[in-house]
């Protein structure tokens, strides 16, 4: 390469791929943008370039002949891209969208329902049924095949997906299944509730018996589940029957019941002392830990001492009986007392815990007091022993503070001697630092004899304290004269750390004033207690009110840095675990059991862990080190494995490339296309490599595999031509099959309108002969089985003037046949007509629903009956024909 190449060369052809990423902003060459997207070698230049493609030319040539080594992220991308050109703005689908578009669009989405959305669109069942055959892709196959409903369909398609595709068969087996059963359930059902109805009028007519109510009960829970499936004038009947029963039962148990109470009652108030009784020796203790269950047991205790009350005024109790109730029932108010006194003094209790805790028990009088309140609050709450079990928490724990002052104090009177002894020095050296006049030792001296002090009796501290006086008055002089000189020093620096409340420096430069500020205030040392203790109490609340910005955020950088430091360790700690749960094949002496190592998974998990390793950081200093030296450890020993498998897979692939060269001077050309695509199989399966390595072989290997493949392209298009082909011949059959279904529907359906009209004909005969002529037309085609004989006979000697009870069974026979009602005044004509055709069925062979519609119109036909029936009968026949349908 010359030396002005790179300055000659289109900025998109630079070596670099950052310099090409950047050219891709202001390209819009689509056969650059084009050629870019299929050969770079950085992926994301690729991705930057088509993202830049706006054609769906172009997206739809990506997506089906992507190019050689297409990584998925990128064929997600394009076809993310193109289904966004297909979509609208708010990702719905087009409302004018063909069928071609909605495939298209089923194709390209990820998202199963807008999948299912989009095929369930198209609307044309052949097309739906053709796409389950033939489309290359399962999921559009299935989806396809759900959104047909027609059983025909779905029959036709499962025998076609037999042993061909599993999902679209196993679906329609499943609708096909599903179709049968619920036939067989609807059948079953109507027979149930032809049961019911039998035995539900059986049980009304029958007389009580010991298993009239359940029968009843069982009559029932049937009903609950069959009821919703019964039409009106069945679930009217089998209401009205059931609800009699119902009445019946509820009368019988009233009575019943009656007779009960009063024997009851006369028992209840016999027994109902025992009773009371053994309730106050079961009222639970442990109910009085709540408010809710002390209000509980009072509620009970009263309830208890009502009921005993209204009991009374029936029986009287034993005597033996009234006095144990008595006690109990004072026992327990008692007890509900005191826990009362309880809630009621919980801010004393909690003032007095509060004192207790943090009482200073080197103090005599201190403990002696709070062991004094703690006797008194013993008194006042009481708690009888044999309840220890649930004393409240608050009265045991005044007993142990009690206790433990009472040992206090023994304890203190116990060293008395002692202590009066320390005392005695303590108060020698005192006066010893005073005279010669040294105030810090003379400080630290009387804090030492006054800590001695305090764990004397009152009468030897005030023995002491008179001592003192004197002593004390000359302490403060010395200190008067010392406070002179460093007091308005204080003041200064109090001051000082004052305004650096309000400081807007950073935390580190305000930690650093305020340390140098504590540093001065050490240097100026001590003046007289009081005064400097006060001066101190200032000084030390301005350098915690300056110290607050401080204290925040060096507590969160600490706890962000340790935070940081375990997160790495436990990456650390998982990374060993992983390595050591892995059986890695250049191991030895490993266990038999360890699942072999996911190439792909170990370098996702090394790069992942090594990045989330650095996310997490500020660490201090010497956990940095240690965490990072932990990290490379369990890395490198990782990484080790995957270099020898690296190795293994690029030989694997060096190989591949040489085979796939040979194949090239081969003359079988089928034999030389199916070794390829076995080579593209194996080359599939050669495990992970190194991006860098793998690219060179893979070109090697695609350009050696491009010259076998090159003459397969015109056999392709042939075949893919002769398959469109097959497929339109097979929409004009199924188009021809469909035209010749609906043209033998609706021949049937005139034939019977032929029918009625004619029908109608002749009873209108003797009537209105004109109208009857253009009832009867011209036309002689009858349904299939319909004597055309008898219609002609009645035609020419018209309707009969018989009995009308073969018309009436005839109509009866019809609306029974189609499930619908019977006039009202012919219910028992009806019952009888249902009784009549069950005996003549026991034994009989079934005859079928189509051929009995058959013999109830030729049977119709041959009474010849009067016009009145006629319409009667006809307003039955299409419900009898939908329901044989």
């Amino acid at each position: 390469m010359s030396l002005l190449e790179p300055f000659t060369k289109p900025r998109w052809q630079h070596p670099k791929a950052e310099v090409r990423l950047a050219a891709l902003e202001d390209l819009d060459d689509l056969a650059v943008l084009t050629e870019l997207t299929r050969t770079d070698p950085d992926d994301a230049v690729r991705a930057k370039a088509l993202e830049r493609l706006s054609t769906a030319e172009a997206l739809d040539e990506l997506i089906d002949n992507p190019p050689d080594s297409w990584p998925e992220e990128l064929d997600r991308q394009a076809r993310a891209q193109r289904l966004e050109q297909l979509l609208q703005a708010d990702g719905e689908l087009p409302a004018d969208a063909g069928s071609e578009m909605l495939l298209r669009i089923a194709e390209l989405t990820e998202d199963p329902s807008l999948c299912e959305l989009a095929i369930g669109k198209i609307g044309d069942a052949a097309f739906c049924a053709e796409l389950a055959r033939q489309h290359p892709q399962a999921r559009v196959r299935l989806q396809a095949a759900r959104g047909l409903t027609e059983i025909e369909s779905l029959q036709s398609l499962m025998q076609h997906a037999r042993h061909k595709d599993k999902a679209v068969f196993r679906y329609c087996r499943e609708q096909l299944d599903a179709h049968h059963a619920e036939q067989r359930a609807i059948e079953e059902r109507s027979q149930n509730l032809a049961r019911l109805a039998d035995e539900a009028a059986a049980l009304r007519a029958a007389t009580d018996s010991p298993d009239y109510r359940a029968r009843f009960k069982a009559l029932e829970e049937r009903w609950s589940e069959l009821q919703s499936h019964a039409d009106p004038g069945q679930g009217d009947r089998i209401r009205g029957d059931l609800e009699i029963c119902a009445r019946r039962i509820e009368q019988h148990e009233a009575e019943q019941a009656a007779v009960a109470q009063t024997e009851a009652r006369i028992s209840e108030a016999a027994g109902e002392f025992a009773v009371l009784l053994r309730e106050l020796e079961q009222l639970d203790e442990q109910s009085l830990a709540s408010p809710e269950g002390m209000a509980a047991i009072e509620a009970r205790l009263n309830a208890i001492e009502e009921r005993w009350v209204l009991a009374m005024q029936v029986t009287q109790p034993e005597p033996d009986q009234t006095e144990s109730c008595k006690t109990k029932l004072s026992d327990w108010r008692a007890l509900l007392q005191t826990l009362q006194r309880l809630q009621t003094r919980d801010a004393e209790l909690e003032r007095f815990f509060h004192e207790a805790e943090h009482c200073d028990t080197a103090d005599f009088n201190s403990v002696q007091k709070l062991r004094d309140r703690a006797r008194r609050l013993c008194r006042t709450l009481p708690w009888p022993e044999e309840r220890l079990a649930v004393t409240p928490g608050a009265i045991l724990r005044i007993r142990q503070e009690r206790e433990r002052f009472e040992q206090r104090l023994d304890e203190l009177r116990g060293r008395e001697q002692k202590t009066l002894q320390k005392v005695d020095a303590a108060l020698a050296n005192f006066r010893e630092e005073l005279s010669t006049s040294h105030y810090r030792n003379a400080d630290r001296a009387l804090n030492r004899l006054r800590n001695l002090l305090r764990q004397l009796p009152s009468a030897p501290q005030n023995r002491y304290q008179q001592e003192l006086k004197p002593l004390l008055a000359r302490l403060q002089e010395i200190h008067d004269w010392q406070g002179f000189a460093i007091e308005p020093k204080k003041r200064e620096l109090i001051e000082a750390m004052k305004a650096l409340a309000d400081s807007p420096d950073d935390p580190d430069t305000l930690a650093a004033k305020i340390k140098a500020l504590q540093e001065d205030w050490k240097q100026l040392g001590p003046i007289s207690p009081r005064r400097d203790q006060a001066l101190w109490k200032k000084f030390r609340a301005a350098a915690d009110e300056a110290w607050l910005p401080c204290k925040e955020a060096f507590g969160q950088r600490a706890e962000l840095r340790e935070q940081h430091y375990e997160k790495r360790m436990q990456v650390v700690a998982q990374l060993v675990e992983y390595e050591q749960r892995i059986g890695w094949p250049d191991r030895e002496d490993q266990p038999p059991d360890l699942p072999a190592p996911d190439w792909k998974m170990v370098r996702k998990t090394l790069n992942t862990a090594r990045n989330t390793f650095r996310e997490l950081s500020p660490v201090d200093r010497k956990r940095e080190r240690k965490s990072q030296k932990a990290l490379d450890k369990v890395c490198n020993r990782i990484y080790a494995h995957l270099e020898k498998e690296y190795q293994r897979n690029l030989d694997a692939k060096a190989q591949l490339v040489a085979e796939a060269r040979a194949l090239a001077e081969e003359e079988d050309l089928k034999r030389a296309v199916e070794r390829a695509k076995a080579l593209q199989q194996d080359w599939k399966s050669v495990g992970l490599t190194p991006q860098r390595a793998d690219r060179p072989l893979w070109k090697q290997f695609r350009s050696a595999c491009d010259a076998v493949f090159e003459r397969l392209g015109e056999e392709r298009q042939q075949r893919r031509s002769e398959a469109h082909a097959r497929q339109e011949r097979r929409r004009a059959e199924e188009q021809v099959r469909s035209e010749r279904v609906e043209r033998k529907k609706r021949d049937r359906q005139e034939r019977w309108q032929r029918l009625l009209r004619q029908m109608e004909a002749c009873a209108f005969r003797t009537e209105d002969e004109a109208r009857a002529i253009e009832l009867w037309g011209d036309g002689n085609e009858l349904p299939d089985g319909i004597d055309g004989e008898a219609l002609a006979a009645w035609w020419q000697q018209g309707s009969a003037d018989d009995d009308p009870e073969g018309p009436r069974q005839a109509c009866i026979g019809l609306e029974v046949l189609a499930g619908i009602d019977s006039p009202p005044e012919e219910k028992q004509a009806r019952m009888a007509f249902l009784m009549q055709r069950l005996v003549e069925g026991m034994g009989a062979e079934h005859i079928d629903d189509h051929e009995r519609l058959r013999t109830l119109v030729n049977q119709f036909i041959g009474l010849r009956p009067p016009r009145e029936w006629v319409q009667r009968f006809a307003g039955s026949i299409e419900a009898a024909r939908a329901r044989v349908r």
